[in-house]
């Protein structure tokens, strides 16, 4: 990891920075923004504008900051059963909201369960998201944020998903 490009990331007032720099000062702020999960293979970088770039990963880490790392993919489940649990929450409120408009008299109690199968699916489309390796860093780690602000810290360090 370059220190120059490090600071140029954490500092936080913005320093005057030239649009063309050299080819192993622009490979150094990639490094470290891979490094600080930032970036990933999978983005790609206007190496004509090392000024817009640096401002990218400032924001980026501003941003991801309290986020957790992607080693917290680990604590989920595949991606593939990730997606099949948010289409099966999907389609479970989707019948909710159908029974809804049948059983009026029960509406309340459809309204509760509809709620917790939205909630589901929506943690399970965040966990998509999150596990998806082809997806940009700044997405996954987002959506890792987004559970964790689900969940409480306790439950989402224990793995205790819906």
């Amino acid at each position: 990891m370059s220190l120059l490009a490090y600071l140029l990331i954490i500092l936080p007032m913005d320093l005057p920075l030239p649009r063309q720099v050299p080819t192993d000062l622009f490979a150094a702020l990639i490094r470290t923004a891979q490094i600080l999960e930032l970036a990933g293979d999978v983005e790609r970088w206007r190496r004509d504008d090392y000024r817009a770039e640096v401002h990218w990963c400032r924001a980026a880490y501003r941003e991801l900051r309290d986020a957790p790392p992607l080693t917290d993919t680990a604590l989920l489940p595949p991606q593939a059963t990730c997606e099949a649990l948010a289409r099966f929450a999907e389609a479970e409120a989707g019948w909710l909201r159908e029974r809804r408009q049948l059983q009026l008299h029960h509406a309340e109690q459809i309204t509760g369960l509809l709620e917790q199968a939205n909630a589901s699916a929506r943690f399970w489309r965040l966990a998509t998201t999150a596990t998806d390796g082809s997806a940009w860093v700044r997405q996954r780690r987002t959506a890792l944020a987004e559970i964790r602000q689900l969940l409480t810290d306790d439950r989402y360090y224990a793995a205790a998903w819906p």
